[in-house]
């Protein structure tokens, strides 16, 4: 029987990340809402991409600003978008190095609150995570106990360029079901599958949960009891429903449909195909420990994690330990 173990290496040390995205390309960008900063990554070099003066300014990177932005997320052709925590904004930074609001007011005032509306009518409350879709056509907020849709470009069986809610109404709690039925417990990280279904870390009801594109909500993993982090029987491979989660907060998805949870000292794996949950073990077949999981990224096989003031990278093997690959 094979098995799947990691190796672990440091892509790079003292940078201040929070969330994390990867350009095709594999540039590392990473933001850090506390101190207001968002950081490339390329070659070894990290590189501050804006001011840590706190306000609302499109233009020039040289002289836009933002406010505590959090989430990001890279489309294919390395444009980047960022939930704009404090200012209740979508911003984008273009490969030009230009940035715009996409969704929000525009303007320097920022109101906050709840509105589905066209896109610069449209308002958030302190937007947290961003996903894209595989086509570039729409990105995916996580807030106040909601999903937003924001479209980029004209999508099959939608007549307006407006912002909507795909899921839930802002009210804590917990249940599956339609759009409107459906609650979370402060959603955090989102992804998209190849199927456009959303993945969405349901943080502090400990599950993973799916929201379909007709916006039906659903639970893949976890059953909602907090895990311990110092009980290693709770991070054994362990069938969907049953497995425990710590603080999930980072999600992505693989090629082959999986989903990679940073799970504050752990990176869980939920696997469709077979309905099971693992945790990333290292060559000595131990779960690897992290400080504080965070953002997650896949690119090419390999798992990137924002974990405090590292990236860390896993490559994953299939095989024994010690034996061939």
């Amino acid at each position: 029987m094979t098995q799947l173990f990691f190796e672990v290496a440091t892509l790079q040390d003292n940078v201040d990340a929070t969330w994390m995205a990867i350009s095709p390309s594999g540039v590392v960008h990473v933001t850090h809402p506390a101190d207001n900063k968002i950081q490339k990554i390329e070659g070894g070099v990290v590189t501050d991409l804006i001011s840590s003066t706190h306000g609302n300014i499109d233009g020039p990177l040289s002289t836009a600003l933002f406010f505590g932005p959090s989430g990001i997320v890279s489309d294919q052709a390395g444009n980047l978008y960022i939930a704009d925590q404090g200012n209740h904004r979508i911003r984008k930074i273009d490969t030009e190095g230009n940035v715009t609001t996409v969704a929000g007011p525009s303007g320097r005032e920022t109101p906050s609150g709840w509105v589905d509306d066209f896109t610069n009518r449209s308002l958030f409350s302190g937007p947290k995570a961003i996903a894209i879709d595989a086509m570039d056509r729409t990105l995916y907020v996580s807030e106040h106990n909601r999903i937003r849709s924001i479209p980029l470009g004209f999508v099959p069986g939608r007549t307006l360029m407006a912002v909507s809610t795909v899921a839930a109404v802002g009210i804590k709690g917990f249940a599956d079901g339609p759009a409107t039925v459906a609650q979370f417990n402060d959603p955090w990280g989102l992804a998209v599958t190849q199927m456009g279904d959303l993945i969405v870390a349901d943080t502090h009801n400990h599950r993973i949960r799916r929201v379909t594109p007709s916006g039906m909500v659903t639970t893949i993993a976890g059953d909602g009891v907090p895990a311990v982090p110092t009980d290693a029987a709770q991070f054994a491979d362990v069938p969907a429903m049953h497995a425990r989660f710590e603080r999930p907060l980072g999600v992505a998805v693989d090629q082959a449909g999986t989903v990679w949870v940073a799970d504050g000292t752990h990176v869980r794996m939920y696997f469709p195909t077979t309905n099971m949950v693992s945790t990333a073990v290292s060559t000595h077949l131990e779960p690897i420990k992290f400080e504080h999981a965070f953002g997650i990224a896949v690119l090419q096989g390999k798992i990137f994690v924002a974990n405090g003031s590292k990236i860390m990278v896993l490559t994953m093997h299939e095989g024994h330990p010690g034996g061939p690959i």
